[in-house]
């Protein structure tokens, strides 16, 4: 094969390899875009429950504070379920 050959199938098939990689590209931007639509969705929802952030590290915050205080009512909760579980089992040893 001759050396004007040679070069242009290289030529070809990095023509071949660069509509690939386009197409990737391409295929990328598309799910980039959807994801942004889907956080910006997100966001908007956050925001009308009163949630407003600007950064992710803030969000993060904002999520662990939120699961302190749940963990906080839930311990609540269970000693006071305790406490009537307790009272409860006092009473059974009542004969009718």
């Amino acid at each position: 094969m001759s050396k004007a050959g040679e070069l242009l199938e290289r030529y070809e098939s990095l023509e071949d390899s660069y509509r690939e990689l386009e197409q990737e590209v391409k295929t990328e931007e598309v799910l980039l875009d959807s994801a942004k639509k889907e956080l910006q969705e997100s966001r908007a929802e956050l925001e009308e429950k009163g949630i407003k952030f600007s950064t992710l590290k803030e969000l993060k915050e904002i999520k662990e504070d939120y699961e302190d205080r749940i963990d906080k009512q839930v311990s609540k909760m269970e000693e006071i379920f305790g406490e009537v579980e307790d009272d409860e089992d006092d009473f059974e040893d009542i004969e009718l």
